[in-house]
């Protein structure tokens, strides 16, 4: 099996994490909070919410107890155990879920704005350039948080994920050796495939292994 021969460069903000925080909250005066945060994906493998689990929830538990009268407790429901990749949004408009994180390429008609670095030409694959360039621009335009707001919820950040790779049963070496194969892409990243002639199938990836 030859797996990750590089589909295409250059993706690394396309697939970010946007992170939305539920309009219903806790009481104000309470002195213990209970926060549900949950994704779609798995925590180990996937960056952004590997650093929601390794750094935002203990950062956040910590500074909370340190900076304020207040305690808080996180319940975390990732790999789907609480929302899955096309519920998450949702789910934290309902109130179901406090904090989200989920793969704007999931929520292509909610979130089209949101999937910008998919559309992009020319971008980089340097988090170092991508991570400013699209934080400014979801900075300098009230949209991005707007969308957000319609769905109860604040936008509060994005993460990034390595580019994208493209795993088969067969060893390649030209695109045109994968015309006609089934591969599996999620929402705006189908398009990418066009080129290639590929039979292009809409997946939520997470059961690409056994697919």
């Amino acid at each position: 099996m030859k797996l990750l021969n590089t589909l295409t460069r250059g993706t690394l903000f396309a697939g970010a994490a946007l992170i939305g925080l539920s309009a219903v909250h806790a009481p104000v005066q309470a002195d213990s909070f209970t926060l549900r945060i949950a994704a779609g994906h798995p925590a180990p493998p996937l960056s952004p919410v590997n650093q929601l689990q390794k750094t935002f929830v203990p950062n956040v538990t910590k500074r909370v107890a340190a900076e304020t009268d207040h305690t808080v407790r996180f319940i975390e429901g990732y790999g789907g155990t609480i929302a899955n990749l096309f519920e998450v949004l949702e789910s934290t408009q309902k109130g179901l879920v406090d904090i989200g994180a989920m793969c704007s390429c999931f929520e292509p008609t909610k979130l089209f704005v949101h999937n910008i670095n998919y559309f992009t030409p020319f971008i980089s694959g340097d988090p170092n350039i991508m991570g400013p360039a699209t934080r400014q621009v979801l900075g300098e335009f009230d949209y991005f948080q707007e969308t957000f707001q319609k769905f109860g919820q604040t936008f509060l950040g994005t993460g990034a994920f390595d580019d994208y790779g493209l795993g088969t049963k067969f060893p390649w070496t030209k695109m045109s050796e994968l015309k006609g194969v089934k591969i599996g892409a999620a929402g705006p990243n189908l398009p990418w495939l066009d080129f290639a002639g590929a039979s292009k199938v809409q997946t939520n990836l997470n059961e690409v292994y056994n697919a």
